[in-house]
């Protein structure tokens, strides 16, 4: 396999990098061409790139140059003949780019970088690279290409720092590698950090270098390499030493010491020392005045650039003018003084961005609103005013709010943009004039005749609008509209702000008189239909429908869907008014003896019902002790009861589903237990009578409940996480499969989907959307109890996994195995948990079993912060904020090594070892293992003091000195020194420190996770 330098893929006219070996006049003739400094730049990549694959290759096999004697320098490899002559010919290539190190920035990597320098003090320096040795090196002995070429090398490691740092473009890739492959100048990250890691450790002493050659320049003339300067090797070179070091080209001491100085400012900056940066500044700006006359071939220096920064550090004698952008910033700093001006100016000479000019407006008109500081009053007026005019110049779009603005202020305002329009016309170009034309034309079709008098008082505008006003007036006398048109004359208008109104009023009083007004727009038309978001339930609209036409069916239909929008809002009052101005009304028709008037009342009785049990277990469970929950009961068992007679008119679903939620609410277990599920296919009610049936075997006996009815309810639940289960299940909902209907006379048969509404709109399994409804009909604590505990059984078991077990009451209840338990889904039965257990948290949160069992939940599903919360909660509100004791139960010992698990996965390493204090035996081998870690992301040290175990703060000391970590090693000593932590207390004392320092580490947690 050929191992050697690739070539880059040929192309017609290209030459290949082994050319330019064999005719050493060949990389002269490219580069003198126009544009060459990007080939420069690739060639470059190339030489070097090549030049260390012949180093690898050829090292064993071709002849080798050694300056010093057998080694090379740094302990590097042997530098072939090959490779130097590339190394030559890479640096012919830096000296026609004139060592810019900004043409090299984005187009060499930076490891290729500083080899390219490196070889340029290996060639200065007779062979030798030893850059520690710059620091002693006497710069008035040396030579000037050394001292350029070691000047050049710490200039760049300043720039390389400053620009890395800075500068996010991706490196210009110049070849196209083999899919699999990495190109030439790709770079490992961690080869890049490295290199960077060794220059933060360098630039100091770069800095102090660059310092001693500045004091010890004596007005030495510097040489630049050129070209010429470098020779090229041949096959009788013997020695790297040939170049021609004088034929470069010549630096006065000036312009030297300029690029100096200025590199050493930016750096400065770069750090934040700007006093430093400021005193090379000072020295930078004389010589750049002396020295921009002359034509420099070396120094790269913007004139803008050096501005800025010498604006930034505030160094007197800038002889040039401050920009416009400049002087607004200024303005604004000074609390926008001279403003105007600067906007003024800006219309004239157009340099500031419009967006800048847009945004400090938007700052001015938030510092006006927050009274930050004084203004007057019409400067945001003028602002805005002058900000129009600039756009208009640009061509830009004119906000319309803008001209209501104008509208609304007096003369002064309008003058103000007539004098300013006046000004840009006098002063500006001949161009504008359009511009201010088109201005002028939008202000006269959005402004009355107090605007067109002002405007036309003014000579110089009128001689500008002259044949244009001939166009406007016809425009004006046909506007379709404004703010004074009379809307008595616009009735689709007037009807339009009726409906408006009538969508917005809940007043029965103010919605009759507005149907009244409607009835005479639309006398064809249901009134009902006018507003398509109007929707009421399907029984309800199916009595509606047979109500008579007109009047009464419009205000019953459009009472009934206000009536849902206020339940929706729980606004519970209104919502009953809405249904008992249907029922006066229908009444008042005497409906009552008709079919569709007594079906009608009987839904709104239930409705009634129901508005009254939604307010009921909204306040739950304040309202649990009140004297209406009898009554409510009741009328729900009423309400149920009608629907096991089998009556011809039963109340909607959603009715039965918080009927039922009540009867769970107030422990009605024998009443739902009795319920016959086989003539009611409502889910909600076999899941409630089945959960009622597990409730009433724990009432009568705890100790040994019967596990039949647990089984039921259990086999009754898990299919909803079967996948099979589910997806059959899934596809009768929504009507793919048969399901069982009632006829009007109570039969069974076989059909398809049911109304949404209706109570009998069942699917043959349960579903997991049916779970999700029954776990918010739930609010009593037992039934919430019973329920959680078969979630977590049910997840334990399809998890199996005994470390992440969930422990939950009752548990034994259910079934401890279950076949093809892979085949359930558990994110689903974990989903459904999570959102019971915030539900029942939400009822009762200070139950902090519960809050246990949602640690454990989310310590089984990998969240540990949340774990954690969910511990420190349980274990506060058990001892008051730690005031108190927390009980054994509550911080047992799983619950502990599950927060030393949480501690440690956060990588707070210090928690988990004082946490292992809190167990009934100490677990010094995973505290031992914790402390040792390193990367700690918790308070280490200052944790030290929650510490009452000795053992381990021995174990710290030890570790700290064993480390040389002598402020750690202090903290520690000075806690293992507290009098009460002494050995020989007896153990009163020695309780009651341990408990108040576990009681304020338990605190200091408590402030992290809560």
């Amino acid at each position: 396999m050929d191992t050697g330098p690739k070539p880059v893929a040929e192309q017609s006219g290209t030459i290949l990098w082994f050319e330019y070996l064999l005719d050493s006049s060949l990389l002269e003739k490219q580069l003198s061409r126009e544009n060459s400094d990007s080939q420069a730049t690739e060639l470059i990549v190339e030489f070097l790139v090549n030049s260390h694959s012949l180093n690898v290759s050829e090292k064993n096999n071709s002849k080798v140059i050694d300056v010093e004697g057998t080694e090379a320098p740094n302990g590097s490899e042997p530098k072939t003949r090959k490779s130097l002559a590339l190394k030559i010919l890479a640096l012919k290539c830096a000296a026609h780019l004139k060592w810019n190190f900004q043409l090299l920035e984005n187009r060499v990597p930076l490891t290729l970088q500083q080899l390219l320098y490196q070889d340029l003090l290996f060639f200065s320096e007779n062979g030798k690279v030893d850059i520690k040795s710059h620091i002693s090196l006497d710069f008035r002995e040396a030579s000037p290409h050394t001292i350029f070429a070691v000047s050049t090398y710490h200039r760049w490691v300043l720039w390389a720092l400053k620009s890395i740092q800075i500068i996010t473009k991706p490196n210009k890739v110049l070849h196209i590698p083999m899919p699999g492959g990495q190109g030439p100048t790709f770079v490992p990250p961690h080869i890049t950090e490295a290199m960077l890691n060794s220059l933060k450790l360098q630039a100091i002493d770069s800095v102090l270098i660059l310092e001693n050659i500045l004091k010890e320049l004596n007005g030495k003339k510097m040489i630049m390499p050129t070209i010429s300067t470098f020779v090229s090797l041949t096959e009788n070179s013997t020695s790297v030493s040939e170049h021609r070091w004088q034929e470069g080209y010549s630096i006065s001491i000036e312009e030297f010491e300029l690029q100096l100085r200025y590199d050493l400012a930016v750096w400065f900056m770069f750090a934040n020392q700007y006093s430093v940066a400021k005193r090379h500044l000072q020295v930078v700006g004389r010589l750049f005045a002396d020295c921009q006359s002359r034509k420099m071939e070396y120094c790269t220096i913007s004139a803008p650039y050096l501005k800025g920064f010498l604006s930034a550090c505030q160094i007197q004698g800038v002889n040039d003018e401050k920009s416009l952008t400049e002087k607004m910033h200024e303005s604004i700093k000074n609390h926008y003084v001279g403003f105007l001006s600067v906007l003024q100016e800006d219309n004239i000479r157009r340099e500031v961005p419009i967006h800048y000019r847009e945004m400090a407006e938007l700052d001015l008109l938030s510092a006006a609103a927050s009274g930050k500081f004084t203004i007057a009053k019409d400067l945001v007026f003028k602002v805005q005013t002058l900000n129009v005019v600039r756009r208009a110049l640009a061509d830009y779009h004119i906000p319309g709010t803008y001209f209501k603005l104008l509208a609304d202020e007096e003369g002064s305002g309008f003058q103000f943009l007539i004098s300013e329009l006046e000004r840009v016309h006098q002063l500006g170009n001949k161009h504008d004039e359009n511009k201010i034309k088109g201005l002028l034309s939008k202000i006269l079709m959005t402004g009355g005749d107090k605007i067109k008098n002002s405007l036309f008082s003014n000579s110089l505008l009128k001689e500008i609008m002259q044949g244009e006003l001939a166009k406007i007036e016809p425009a004006l006398e046909h506007l379709p509209f404004n703010p004074d048109f009379p809307h008595s004359l616009l009735p689709q208008i007037e009807c339009g702000e009726l409906i408006q109104q009538l969508i917005e009023s809940y007043r029965t009083s103010e919605i009759q008189t507005l149907l009244d007004r409607l009835s005479h727009g639309w006398p064809n038309r249901p009134l009902w239909t006018l507003y398509k978001k109007w929707e009421i339930p399907i029984p309800f609209q199916s009595a509606v429908m047979n109500l008579p036409k007109g009047m009464l069916q419009d205000w019953s239909y459009i009472l009934l869907a206000k009536y849902r929008e206020l339940l929706s809002l729980q606004d519970f009052a209104g919502a009953v008014e809405m249904l008992k101005a249907v029922e006066e009304r229908g009444r008042t028709k005497q409906l009552a003896n008709s079919q569709a008037g007594s079906k009608l009342f009987k839904l709104i009785e239930w409705e009634i019902l129901l508005v009254d049990v939604l307010q009921f277990l909204h306040k739950w469970p304040v309202s649990s002790n009140s004297s209406r929950f009898a009554e409510l009961t009741t009328q729900c068992r009423g309400c149920l009861g009608a629907l096991q007679r089998g009556e011809t008119i039963f109340p909607r679903s959603e009715v039965v589903d918080y009927c039922v939620a009540l009867l769970l609410a107030a422990c009605e277990w024998e009443f739902l237990l009795g319920l016959d599920v086989r003539w009611n296919l409502n889910l909600n009610v076999e899941l409630a009578s089945s959960l009622a049936a597990v409730c009433y075997d724990l009432q009568r006996d705890r100790e040994r409940p019967t596990r039949k009815n647990a089984k039921s309810l259990w086999d009754l639940i898990i299919p909803a996480f079967n996948p099979t289960s589910a997806n059959s299940g899934t596809m009768a909902s929504q009507g793919g499969g048969s399901a069982l209907k009632r006829t009007a006379a109570g039969a069974l048969q076989q059909g398809g989907s049911s109304a949404r509404d209706s109570p009998n709109a069942n699917v043959p399994l349960v579903n997991r959307a049916a779970l999700s409804k029954i776990c918010q009909l739930l609010y009593e604590p037992q039934s919430l109890n019973i329920t959680l505990s078969l979630f977590v059984r049910l997840h334990n078991v399809v998890q199996d996994e005994a470390n992440l077990e969930i422990n939950a009451d009752l548990s034994s209840l259910w079934p401890a195995v279950l076949s093809n338990a892979n085949s359930y889904h558990l994110p689903g039965i974990g989903e459904l948990l999570s959102q019971l257990l915030e539900r029942a948290l939400s009822l009762y949160p200070l139950n902090t079993d519960w809050l246990k069992l949602q640690g454990d939940l989310h310590f089984a599903q990998g969240f540990h912060s949340a774990a954690m919360s969910c511990f420190m909660t349980a274990a506060s509100l058990a001892s008051d904020y730690f005031h108190q004791v927390v009980p054994k139960q509550v911080l047992d010992e799983a619950t502990v090594r599950r927060m030393i698990k949480c501690s440690h996965s956060a990588s707070c390493f210090t928690q988990s070892a004082l946490l292992c204090q809190l167990l009934e035996e100490i677990d010094y081998a995973t505290a031992f293992r914790c402390l040792q870690e390193r990367g700690c992301n918790d308070a280490m040290d200052s944790l030290y003091p929650f510490i009452w175990d000795v053992t381990l703060l021995e174990f710290i000391i030890q570790l700290h000195h064993k480390r040389g970590e002598t402020q750690r090693k202090t903290a520690a000593l000075k806690a293992i020194g507290m009098l009460e932590l002494n050995a020989n207390n007896n153990e009163e004392i020695l309780r009651e420190a341990a408990a108040q320092r576990k009681a304020q580490f338990l605190r200091c947690l408590a402030k992290q996770y809560l």
